[in-house]
């Protein structure tokens, strides 16, 4: 019995008295292995249930370049009854249909490219020949024989999608249905969702290819039902200097008001103004004019959410100031919501907070989520005790983000709930709803759409990758409405039915 077949064993045993343990999702366990490790990792996902993926990393190629007589470390990887009949890349055979990633430098001494290329081809037209091509990975990297933090990043989001991010992992949400408000032609994004007057209104930006592009403008469609859609119109366009996007909409009496973001066009980064245009019939709105601050000075910033109301009548929301896209709480007592706005006093803390929304926890407090630019893949969290004039540092929660931005609110039962993409990578193919009853533990998650339910991309275009993106909810008549925008292409409604019975366990 060869060493590496003992080995393999010792490990698997370990293994099932892991699965064992109280604490450990034993449909979560994978494996990885670096050079002779990687050889043991592959051997262990193919022969032990209990790994349901794996990396391995600079280790795969063909019996024939292997040097003879075997050296030291060949023999402790050899078990003669696999390399008397079947070559290295056979071991997919085993190892289909887990979702396997093997990494390979292009300059690796030990595993010539040219040999590694033909095992990654013939591992490929095994998972092929199953039915399952999209569940191996074989890439390369710049470099040799080694294990460095560009090659650890991709392990971790490969670890992250698989292990985290995988739609069956999640209970799907019973009831939910989705609709489809416009089918884009290029690039669509930043949905937001309202009804006002009997009519649900959406309204997002568009451009013909990219994101940010001098040509976004904000375009907008209604509905009785929130079934069937009107044909698009324009709400705002760009000008010489600056494109728009949506920040939100604000009901105020007998006017609906949508709040607009101009941000320059020659320098994204450079940040933007907030503008508001209003209307009374749904269809006639006034000349966008600028949000004002309880100084009279226009906002010199954007408002990436729709700010929420509290009982009392006060208004919270944030807004990210210029220069660039400093994110900081703002309120206003002013009853129109667009002017009156006054800067919350919110110190520095854990990473890069952008693109915040909120929600009132049932202990009274006010909670902001925001998602965190610095890449810890968690959402960042902060909290105000005195109606919003006031927020803690942000600290990270330990709930998985995609960096990307997301939205919560309170049901009217009194839990909060948020709506993201709980990938812990950069990923965004899985959508999910999350409930907490104290408004701080998020321990009831529902999957709502996954990466079976996308549809290929149809254009390309600047930062278009597939996934669900920027979800605003709102509560109407019983739903939970949320938009968002499929692979930047599409916009999308889903409804979720709010009855207890749907919801408590």
């Amino acid at each position: 019995m060869g060493i590496n077949r003992i080995f393999t064993e010792m490990i698997h045993c370990l293994l099932l008295l892991l699965a064992a343990l109280p604490y450990v999702d034993a449909g979560r366990i994978g494996c990885f292995g670096w050079s002779m490790g990687a050889h043991r990792a592959w051997l262990l996902a193919a022969f032990c249930p209990v790994v349901k993926t794996g990396v391995a990393l600079c280790w795969m190629t063909l019996k024939r370049t292997q040097a003879q007589p075997p050296s030291a470390s060949d023999y402790s990887m050899m078990i003669p009854e696999l390399r008397e009949r079947w070559d290295f890349p056979d071991i997919a055979r085993w190892l289909c249909p887990k979702p396997f990633l093997f990494l390979n430098g292009r300059s690796d001494r030990l595993f010539p490219a040219a040999a590694s290329q033909e095992a990654f081809e013939r591992m490929q037209a095994i998972y092929a020949e199953a039915g399952a091509p999209s569940l191996l990975r074989t890439e390369w990297f710049d470099g040799g024989h080694h294990c460095g933090l560009h090659e650890q990043e991709t392990i971790l989001q490969f670890f992250r999608q698989q292990l985290l991010d995988a739609p069956d992992g999640l209970p799907p949400f019973p009831g939910v249905e989705t609709r489809l408000v416009y089918k884009g032609h290029g690039y669509v994004n930043n949905a937001v969702v309202t009804r006002f007057k009997g009519c649900y209104y959406c309204m997002w930006q568009q451009s013909a290819c990219d994101e940010d592009t001098p040509d976004t403008e904000i375009r907008y469609a209604r509905s009785i039902d929130g079934r069937s859609w009107s044909r698009p119109r324009r709400l705002v366009a760009p000008d010489d200097s600056t494109f728009v996007s949506p920040g939100g909409w604000i009901q105020r009496g007998d006017s609906l008001v949508a709040l607009v973001n101009r941000i320059c066009a020659a320098d994204r980064s450079r940040g933007g103004t907030a503008w508001y245009g209003s209307t009374r019939d749904g269809r006639r709105w006034s000349r966008p004019a600028p949000v004002l601050m309880a100084d009279g000075t226009p906002v010199d910033g954007i408002f990436e959410q729709d700010p929420m109301m509290l009982p009392e009548g006060r208004t919270v929301g944030a807004v990210h100031f210029r220069p660039g896209y400093q994110v900081v709480p703002v309120y206003t007592d002013d009853p129109s919501g667009v002017r009156g706005w006054r800067k919350a006093r919110f110190p520095k803390g854990e990473g890069k907070p952008l693109e915040p929304s909120q929600y009132v926890s049932p202990d009274g407090s006010l909670v902001m989520f925001f998602r965190d630019q610095d890449s810890s893949f968690e959402k960042l969290s902060s909290h105000s005790v005195d109606r919003g004039e006031s927020w803690t540092a942000p600290q990270k929660t330990g709930i998985l983000d995609s960096r990307s931005k997301q939205c919560a609110g309170t049901l009217p039962d009194g839990r909060a709930f948020y709506v993201g993409n709980p990938t812990g990578s950069k990923s965004r193919r899985t959508l999910a709803i999350a409930f907490s009853r104290d408004g701080r533990f998020f321990d009831d998650m529902h999957l709502l759409a996954g990466e079976n339910d996308l549809p290929p991309l149809r254009h390309e275009g600047r930062y278009k990758t597939p996934g669900y993106n920027y979800p605003k909810a709102f509560i109407d008549d019983n739903f939970l409405w949320i938009t968002l925008s499929r692979n930047k292409e599409d916009i999308l409604l889903i409804r979720l039915p709010l009855p207890d019975e749907e919801f408590r366990r």
